[in-house]
């Protein structure tokens, strides 16, 4: 089921990037996501590392019914795309939502890709524990929080630890 996620998630990412032409001279500006929009940025370490900060012109914010989506991406020269995704209930409440033995929080199943070059990571890959995402926002005009923990690769079993989490995402 991961692996299916996973797939799933980096097509919805990848042609996210090729249908975005609009240039946005701003990136990853937390106190002004427009409408449609999201902005996700965080820091990991592990298997990887650096800094990933999504770009306003490669994101994107939309919600069902049931569900929010938070897609985003981040160009660097021409050939690294980096890509971070969140798919939450859209009924989450505001707290603290821990990853259980499952892989889900509180019932509530997290995807969050980070993408370094061709290597992916997702909550509950590999052997990651101890996702946590603090949402401190959600409400009929959008959603925010925080989230920290292990991301995982079940193809090379590699981890990678995200500190300083942040996202926004706007109706």
């Amino acid at each position: 089921m991961r692996k299916l996620l996973l797939s799933v998630s980096l097509m919805l990412a990848l042609g996210l990037l090729f249908v975005s032409c609009k240039k946005d001279s701003a990136s990853n500006n937390n106190s002004n996501v427009p409408a449609g929009k999201s902005a996700i940025s965080c820091t990991y370490s592990g298997a990887a590392s650096g800094t990933y900060s999504s770009d306003l012109s490669l994101s994107t914010c939309a919600k069902s019914s049931s569900l929010v989506n938070l897609a985003s991406g981040s160009l660097t020269g021409l050939a690294s795309v980096n890509q971070g995704m969140m798919i939450l209930p859209l009924s989450i409440s505001v707290g603290n939502h821990a990853q259980g033995t499952d892989g889900s929080a509180d019932g509530i199943t997290f995807s969050l890709t980070i993408n370094n070059g061709s290597q992916s990571w997702v909550t509950g890959g590999s052997t990651a524990t101890g996702f946590t995402v603090n949402v401190t926002r959600n409400d009929a005009t959008g959603i925010e929080g925080t989230f920290s923990g292990q991301l995982g690769n079940d193809t090379d079993n590699s981890v990678v630890t995200i500190t300083n989490g942040t996202f926004k995402g706007t109706f």
